[in-house]
């Protein structure tokens, strides 16, 4: 399985979710939880994390938070690698506790936290967990101490949230987030990631653009699904430089029966570079069927771990691609 995209920079702000295996529980009792939030007690303290929210459901938990130093995956794995052997020691289990690995959604700035804090801790109100009627009484999170300073968990920044505040739903900001959490319980108001761009990112087209620099230096586009859909270019800008390369006409390497290397460096590149089909590609290719192009796919994957000349095709391209996706953003 290919791993999620994990995107670090000083004072990064994410939305952060882990669920169990197979939606399987992960906390299955009060001293699982409490196991947890001493671990990510630690984990605040040990990495200087500012956390804002967080809450623990039954197969899956979120956090919202700020790395000030690019540091997020050090720390996640610290908290999720002791309490997934702590769970499967305690209870006898065997195998892997978690799905994969956690979601990390990347939040532009603070002008979004108070959205993303509520999303966090209005989550018993939409699933349904047994003996909780109101989710004030859900101690297992950090709304809680919002709402009465005297529940509040000593690694929450709640006066950073406090300082999120844009001066609505009036009040101070404590009578504001409030009124704020107040409202949502109200009339619920939509997840805030259904809007985010590709999925995972919460913010203006600026931000986007600035993000693109970041994943370009920070990863290998051929090795991260979400890169691969984040970073694309036109299938035409795409034959253009394959045709450049390799100083020779477009529409021979389009001509079907043409065996040149250009083609099977054209479809492969395609295939994580561009947001074409199988089937715009045959139809590109002269190719009678979109399978002839998976049949293609293939025979380049194998032959470019043998073939010196293709590997080097393959390599320089893709370094050019890279370089024309991080001068556009």
């Amino acid at each position: 399985m290919a791993r999620p995209l994990r995107v670090e920079y000083a004072d990064a702000l994410y939305h952060i979710c882990y669920r169990g295996n197979n939606g399987q529980d992960i906390f299955y009792d009060a001293e699982d939880r409490e196991y947890f939030i001493d671990r990510l007690r630690q984990t605040v303290n040990r990495y200087e994390w500012r956390l804002f929210a967080f809450c623990q459901m039954t197969n899956h938990g979120h956090q919202h938070m700020q790395t000030p130093e690019p540091n997020l995956a050090a720390g996640m794995q610290f908290l999720l690698s002791a309490f997934a052997s702590h769970i499967n020691r305690r209870h006898g289990f065997r195998g892997h506790l978690l799905q994969g690995r956690y979601r990390s959604d990347v939040i532009e700035d603070e002008t979004y936290s108070w959205t993303v804090s509520r999303y966090v801790h209005l989550n018993p109100k939409r699933t349904v967990i047994p003996m909780v009627e109101n989710i004030i009484d859900w101690k297992w999170s950090s709304l809680p101490g919002y709402l009465d300073p005297t529940r509040r968990w000593d690694f929450v920044d709640y006066e950073g949230l406090y300082r999120a505040w844009s001066g609505t739903f009036g009040g101070s900001p404590q009578i504001a987030y409030a009124n704020f959490i107040q409202a949502g319980l109200e009339t619920p108001p939509p997840n805030p990631f259904d809007k985010a761009i590709d999925g995972w990112i919460l913010g203006s087209d600026t931000f986007v653009e600035w993000l693109k620099e970041k994943i370009g230096f920070q990863t290998n586009p051929s090795d991260v699904p979400q890169v691969r859909r984040f970073m694309t270019v036109e299938l035409t800008e795409l034959l253009e430089r394959v045709s450049q390369h390799f100083e020779i006409p477009a529409d021979f390497i389009t001509r079907r029966g043409t065996r040149h290397i250009s083609r099977s460096v054209l479809v492969w590149l395609s295939r994580k570079y561009t947001r074409s089909t199988r089937r715009q590609l045959a139809q590109l290719l002269g190719l009678k069927h979109p399978d002839s192009v998976s049949t293609l796919l293939r025979k380049v994957e194998r032959l470019r771990h043998q073939e010196p000349t293709l590997a080097y095709h393959l390599k320089v391209l893709e370094c050019s691609l890279l370089k024309l996706l991080v001068r556009e953003a």
